[in-house]
């Protein structure tokens, strides 16, 4: 496990031999080599990984969709919304949400095998 030094958010890598890096991405999942630049002893880190991404917590999320905190947490454990976890937190991208929240049905969720034949 490591620490990004700018943010404090923990990811975990692969190293190669060459010093460079691979990561995953800790909102996009997305996999990001970072190469390791021997002439000047520092990385050559990709602007992908200093993209701004909206996001919010689960209590704004619950705010936002106007749900109870235990119906976004449920949300959370299902992955109707893919939760992100960074440094312990949970947060969704604050465009999964609202996505979420123009697409789904008025009133209480159905209940799984509720009704089925």
């Amino acid at each position: 496990m490591l620490t990004c030094p700018f943010t404090g958010v923990e990811f975990e890598a692969l190293e190669y031999a060459d010093g460079s890096i691979l990561i995953k991405h800790p909102i996009t999942g997305e996999r990001v080599k970072i190469n390791w630049n021997g002439t000047i002893n520092r990385f050559n880190v990709p602007k992908t990984l200093f993209k701004h991404y909206a996001t919010v917590t689960m209590s704004e999320a619950a705010e936002i969709l106007g749900v109870s905190r235990q119906r976004i947490t449920a949300i959370a454990k299902d992955e109707v919304i893919p939760p992100k976890t960074v440094n312990g937190s949970v947060i969704f991208l604050a465009s999964d949400v609202l996505e979420y929240k123009n697409t789904r049905k008025v009133g209480a969720p159905s209940r799984k095998g509720a009704n089925d034949e």
